[in-house]
């Protein structure tokens, strides 16, 4: 059993990726809406994983601008390192791909592929 539990652990990835907030706020934007039980379990421990937090707001003076758009300090935004599965990371993939083939990938979205794809 030892060495099944080896496998399984060797099988299972993990990938670092710095993120800034414009990133993560992208990410919870590609995220599939429905699919099935397997995909949106992914897309949820993504979510909750990169979503902006009460100490986000504080730490990066985050506001909503006037446009409804949200706004904070860039300068302080030195990015943070999270952890994806390859599940996790194949999963945004195929939703950048997925955009790309109906022709929605914006600037922000082709920086997110750029870091996805490194």
């Amino acid at each position: 059993m030892a060495k099944a539990s080896r496998n399984k652990a060797k099988d299972v990835e993990s990938v670092k990726k710095t993120l800034f907030i414009k990133d993560r706020i992208v990410i919870g934007s590609i995220l599939p809406k429905q699919s099935n039980i397997i995909t949106m379990r992914l897309a949820q421990d993504i979510q909750k994983r990169v979503e902006l937090t009460q100490a986000d707001f504080k730490k990066y003076k985050i506001i909503i601008g006037k446009k409804g758009g949200l706004q904070w300090k860039a300068k302080k935004d030195t990015g943070t390192i999270y952890t994806f599965s390859s599940a996790e990371m194949e999963l945004l993939k195929l939703q950048i791909d997925k955009l790309d083939k109906e022709n929605k990938i914006t600037d922000d979205i082709l920086a997110l592929h750029t870091l996805i794809r490194e």
